[in-house]
């Protein structure tokens, strides 16, 4: 039972560096969007570019490969949840095709940005489709196309 124990707390103090940096990556990446009313997705994908070196340290990094891994994994299953079929269904075909073909050229567009500025094209793939999603959806929403959501849905600008 002890040897357990201590199993665990070592477990815990390995991985507590990590996960307190990509804490205060994502409470910084949160205060930053409150505070500009930009989406939170790019200020973490900065925030995180710019603490980029702490990923090889060895103290942080056990830490964020399990919140890269296994946190992330169940933040975009979370977040897949928040929008249904049904929501995107009722809002008719215009503004359906606009988002996907604005969805597509930002991560067409970040892609090349990403060889461009000698990065992985696989990067430009993500922070293209963190990004693009939230402005559009707020677009579509000023567009007044989400007034025909039910009155007990709304679609988060962040």
């Amino acid at each position: 039972m002890k040897a357990q124990a201590l199993r665990t707390w070592a477990t815990v103090s390995a991985v507590s560096p990590g996960i307190l940096a990509s804490i205060m990556i994502a409470a910084a990446a949160g205060l930053a969007a409150t505070l500009t009313t930009g989406p939170i997705m790019l200020f973490a994908l900065v925030f995180g570019l710019a603490l980029n070196f702490l990923g090889k340290n060895e103290r942080c990094k056990p830490g964020i490969r399990f919140t890269s891994s296994f946190v992330l994994r169940v933040g975009v299953a979370l977040l897949g949840l928040k929008i249904t079929i049904g929501e995107v269904a009722s809002l008719g075909w215009p503004p359906i095709i606009l988002v996907l073909v604005a969805i597509s050229l930002t991560i067409i567009a970040s892609t090349l940005a990403a060889k461009w500025m000698g990065f992985d094209p696989r990067f430009g793939v993500l922070s293209g489709g963190a990004t693009a999603r939230v402005p559009l959806l707020s677009g579509v929403r000023r567009a007044g196309y989400a007034s025909r959501w039910r009155s007990d849905r709304t679609v988060s600008a962040r």
